[in-house]
């Protein structure tokens, strides 16, 4: 009977920790060594661990005091003696068969490398959902996984104890996405991978591991994805270099709207700059992101980098319009705005707004007439439609230029599909 390694990284999860180690003694499968590696914990979670298990000796206690989840798991792997090793988040639990069909499906496939499927629950542990099924093909799977994490959490995950058999598998610079690192890591080996599509996790949504900070998490994504096309020949034979800029620049996008949502502009000019002047992303989306980053914090460096660029895309003719704007040049405005409309055929409604806006000072009519068309194409485009009232009413202080553009808009200026 193989031995089943399980390691949980732990770090003040007091909440929860009691579930998972109770589905872990209770397991059908009981030729277990559990390891838990408190990563620093400050609440009880430890104490409440032992009182779970306490006389059973399957369960192993280590301290690994440099924090981080790789560290976490690296401490585990050395500490493990299992023929296979499975991964459980402190906060999730396992169905009671849950190890004995995933050693079952190692023996009938002889497979290095298991990925299975799990319920979605919620801080209560009330069920409201499925994964959804996985296909697995040895050669489309490893272009989705280039494009996007199919997995997303260690705790559907196993491997033989020879695939991590390493003090250091886990690299610090991938702390953020071990799951996708173990399993493109398994891809570049040549290794045989299964997909087991039963749920035998219970995957815990809650407060505190929904905040999701992408901007931590892509620059980590881009690297990790560079290193897997060097690795694996498929991905550059499928994708053209349109293709993997295009891929790439998405979750440049997605480190950005972060720091948006968060309010922290200064954190977005010169980020990921390095894969700019590699040729990896698209160079007028990381352009006009700047720009719109340094007209929330620094005007003057605004206006200077909006004039430094010359590029005729939709988007830079946008930011010289708001460049305009800002030095009250209306007429060079509207020419800008104009321009920005026009060379996206038509399909940029945040344009039409600004255009509008700048021609209030140029020709009213005109700027009635254009914020008309501009919710006539878009009915439901708020800041036009507070703007509409604020031109009939002759309120040029309250005009709002539509600087975070819509999904939609941002979809069809740079071809990248935006959720």
């Amino acid at each position: 009977m193989k031995k089943v390694s399980v390691i949980l990284p732990c770090l003040n999860e007091e909440r929860y920790i009691r579930e998972a180690f109770e589905s872990l003694r209770d397991q059908t499968y009981k030729n277990l060594q559990i390891i838990l590696v408190d990563n620093g914990s400050t609440d009880a979670s430890v104490r409440i661990a032992r009182q779970t298990v306490e006389g059973d000796d399957r369960f192993r206690f280590v301290a690994e005091p440099k924090k981080g989840i790789a560290r976490a798991l690296n401490r585990g792997l050395q500490e493990a003696d299992g023929d296979i090793i499975a991964f459980l988040d402190v906060d999730d639990f396992y169905c009671g068969n849950a190890i004995q069909r995933i050693v079952e499906e190692f023996e009938n496939t002889h497979a290095d490398f298991i990925a299975c499927n799990g319920y979605l629950v919620d801080e209560n542990s009330e069920v409201y959902g499925e994964i959804d099924a996985y296909i697995y093909s040895e050669e489309m799977t490893p272009l989705v996984l280039f494009q996007k994490n199919i997995i997303w959490t260690m705790s559907f995950l196993a491997v033989r104890k020879s695939v991590v058999n390493t003090k250091s598998f886990f690299p610090d610079a991938y702390d953020r996405l071990p799951d996708w690192h173990l399993i493109l890591d398994c891809i570049s080996r040549g290794l045989k991978i299964r997909f087991l599509d039963e749920p035998l996790v219970h995957k815990r949504y809650h407060d505190q591991n929904l905040a999701y900070n992408s901007g931590l998490v892509e620059p980590q994504s881009i690297r990790r994805l560079l290193e897997f096309m060097q690795a694996c020949p498929r991905i550059s034979e499928f994708y053209n270099e349109d293709d993997i800029k295009r891929i790439l620049t998405e979750r440049y996008i997605r480190g950005v709207q972060y720091f948006r949502r968060k309010g922290l502009w200064d954190r977005i000019p010169g980020y990921l700059e390095e894969y700019v002047d590699s040729g990896h992303l698209d160079e007028n989306v990381y352009r006009y992101f700047n720009a719109i980053a340094l007209l929330h914090t620094d005007t003057d460096a605004f206006v200077s980098y909006a004039e430094d660029g010359q590029s005729r895309h939709p988007l830079w003719h946008f930011v010289r319009g708001l460049r305009f704007w800002v030095g009250k040049e209306y007429r060079s405005a509207c020419s800008e705005f104009e321009a920005a409309f026009v060379r996206s055929l038509l399909r940029f409604p945040e344009a039409l707004n600004s255009w509008a806006l700048a021609c209030f000072f140029v020709n009213r009519d005109r700027s009635g007439r254009l914020i008309s068309q501009t919710l006539s194409q878009w009915p439901d485009y708020k800041d036009a439609l507070e703007n509409r009232k604020y031109i009939l009413e002759g309120r040029p202080g309250q005009f709002k230029h539509t600087l975070t553009l819509m999904p939609d808009s941002l979809s069809r200026l740079t071809g990248i599909p935006m959720e």
